[in-house]
């Protein structure tokens, strides 16, 4: 189990030996949202790279260390539209507990994990 937290400053983390993605959930735990479900797109997005890995032509063009067998780029705005398709008609209710606690809070946000 790994637990990623995006800030300000950090908006990609590289994972590395990663063999499968059982469970991803992304978000954070509020009063105007919730931990979202992306086990399938992450899945996807995995095996896409690896993929990409096996075809022989990108190999001789990629030197670069990142691109090997178990490794996973995870980016903070993936995520974010990963979590967003999943919402389905929650999307409106999220938005006005969003805008009442943002104007009893004064915008106080919480971070991606």
């Amino acid at each position: 189990e790994k637990t990623i937290v995006f800030d300000r400053r950090i908006k990609r983390k590289d994972l590395f030996n990663v063999a499968e993605v059982i469970e991803a959930k992304f978000g954070y735990i509020s009063a105007t949202s919730r931990l979202v479900d992306i086990t399938r797109d992450l899945q996807s997005l995995h095996s896409q790279i690896h993929v990409k890995l096996a075809n022989t032509k990108h190999n001789e063009e990629n030197t670069t260390n990142e691109a090997r067998v178990g490794w996973l780029a995870i980016y903070e705005d993936q995520l974010v539209q990963m979590r967003n398709n999943h919402r389905g008609g929650r999307r409106a209710i999220d938005l006005v507990r969003k805008n009442v606690v943002g104007i009893s809070t004064l915008g106080l946000a919480g971070t991606n994990r």
